[in-house]
């Protein structure tokens, strides 16, 4: 396989995830990482989202935290498409748990432990 036909097939991932993200990213460059701050809830009290994208030949790495009155988390998911799964961490508890993370077009909804319990976020770009 030629290097050329192997350059057309990375350009079409990439821009197939830069359609993906369009909403996040629509003035920086394919290779550079966006940044973005969300607002929601948990527990009833506001919740900030500070997340950070990076795009990869076959999946964008979204991490970040998030903040919430005494409750502080980071996680790491690997989204494919407009979805993906990955792992978020209780900072004060230290607790590893699975999440879902489903982006929308204006930010995106959180799953916490998605295969049984299921609690679900939204966050807002804001």
């Amino acid at each position: 396989m030629s290097d050329k036909i192997a350059f057309r097939g990375l350009k079409a991932s990439v821009v197939a995830i830069g359609l993906a993200l369009a909403p996040l990213a629509a003035s920086v460059p394919s290779e550079a990482a966006v940044t973005a701050r969300y607002v929601g809830s948990i527990a009833k009290t506001q919740a900030v989202a500070n997340v950070r994208f990076e795009r990869f030949r076959r999946y964008v790495s979204m991490t970040g935290q998030v903040s919430s009155g005494a409750y502080q988390y980071a996680f790491e998911v690997n989204i494919v498409g407009n979805s993906g799964y990955g792992t978020m961490v209780s900072l004060r508890e230290n607790t590893r748990f699975r999440v879902h993370v489903q982006l929308t077009a204006n930010g995106f909804v959180l799953t916490a432990n998605p295969f049984r319990g299921r609690a679900t976020y939204d966050f807002t770009r804001g």
